[in-house]
């Protein structure tokens, strides 16, 4: 029997367990799917112990070494000053370098990652976001023979030039992000990306000395058993999406403002439910406050409640970068997609038969008139996305690719 390899991964954030959102979903699914075919260590910012739950229905994560970084390194002053200080101080003798911003997360796990490196040999390092490549030359430091692989969930370049644009960033912030994933080729071995179009990004902005494979966001598709695509139940639109995520509120406050009152002008009685974790920015609240048939349910236990009641989701993305989770999501349970273009960027579909795709309110308002006219379309839409899923887009397929790609 082949030996398993051996991967660390490095998780800088704080819950992956259950996925509050799209980003924690792809972390927490790779993890899985590597455990299913490594032996894993991961180094994870949320307590062990709360991982337990997952291992009813993902028992290979009992193999996992989990290794539980907590912020005990602080100084114990309340001076934000002093923190800051022992942070600055503390990395720049890390790194030995007087130059990169220092990252806190990087100083509470430096010191268990060293110890892990040196009392361990790992075939491959997976280092999620971009904040934790600050990691890559300490491992290369202790492990000459590891393949250091960046999981990149989105072109960040791009959502940092939005953002510049918009006043929300510095133009050095935005030169810092640019800069970092220009340089990628010198800090690691190989990126995965979400979709065929950010790997021509990545492989424009690295020159094309970068080996990079694509990793697609993906679903678990367990069965269907929606109710409004096939009943003429009061029509219901939904939209999932992190409200602390700007491209979300954008898309959405955009939505509300030009195309629902041509929807409900011509149904009165249609409502739009809104999911979502994270503080809603006032505007967007102001909004929603001036329409009653506008529900904002904020973070939910069961979401597969609010998919099975509605009609169609709405995906009015117009800016950001990656895979939209909510569209594969909305597709897995049954649920015909009304989308902008950029909102589907990232997935391989057929227009109308997987997803409807309108690029100004009046496409979109034209196509969620359809959903709620027709049922045979909205059954028809949901059967051939959820085919189209299950062949390209289901974990268990992607994770079989993954691992081949590593063998």
């Amino acid at each position: 029997m082949q030996k398993l390899k051996t991967v660390l991964i490095i998780i800088p954030y704080s819950h992956i367990y259950p996925p509050l959102n799209g980003g924690m979903q792809r972390c927490f699914h790779i993890l899985h799917q590597l455990s299913l075919h490594f032996n894993v260590t991961a180094l994870v910012f949320q307590k062990p112990q709360e991982f337990k739950k997952a291992f009813i229905n993902y028992p290979s994560l009992k193999d996992v070494r989990f290794i539980y970084i907590s912020n005990s390194e602080y100084p114990k002053s309340s001076n934000a000053v002093i923190k800051r200080l022992f942070k600055a101080i503390k990395y720049r003798g890390i790194k030995k370098t007087f130059f990169d911003p220092a990252d806190s997360n990087f100083l509470f796990y430096y010191k268990s990652l060293k110890e892990i490196l040196l009392s361990n040999s790992y075939d491959f390092a997976v280092l999620e976001n971009l904040s934790s490549l600050k990691a890559a030359s300490i491992i290369r430091k202790y492990q000459k023979k590891i393949k250091v692989i960046y999981d990149a969930h989105n072109f960040d370049t791009e959502l940092a030039f939005n953002d510049y644009r918009k006043g929300l960033i510095s133009r050095k912030i935005f030169s810092s992000i640019q800069k970092q994933e220009e340089l990628l080729y010198k800090q690691v071995d190989a990126i995965w990306v979400c979709s065929e179009r950010e790997k021509i990004l990545y492989a424009k902005a690295n020159q094309n000395r970068l080996h990079i494979t694509v990793v697609p966001n993906g679903v678990e598709i367990g069965p269907l058993h929606n109710e409004a695509i096939s009943k003429n139940t009061n029509p219901v639109l939904l939209f999932v999406g992190s409200m602390n995520y700007p491209p979300n509120t954008e898309g959405l406050s955009w939505f509300i403002e030009e195309c629902w009152p041509m929807l409900i002008k011509q149904y009165p009685k249609l409502i739009l439910n809104i999911v979502g974790s994270g503080e809603m920015p006032l505007a967007l609240t102001n909004k929603i406050e001036l329409h009653k048939s506008i529900i904002f349910f904020g973070r939910v236990e069961m979401i597969e409640d609010y998919y099975n009641k509605a009609t169609c989701v709405i995906v009015p993305i117009l800016t950001g970068s990656g895979t939209r989770l909510k569209v594969l999501e909305a597709m897995a349970m049954g649920v015909p997609v009304v989308s902008t273009p950029k909102g589907a960027e990232g997935i391989d579909y057929t227009e109308s038969k997987h997803i409807l795709i309108g690029a100004n309110p009046k496409e979109l308002v034209e196509h969620v008139i359809l959903l709620l006219l027709n049922k045979l379309a909205r059954k028809n839409i949901s059967r051939s996305a959820r085919n189209n899923l299950k062949m390209k887009y289901d974990w268990i397929v992607i994770g079989n690719n993954l691992a081949k790609s590593l063998y």
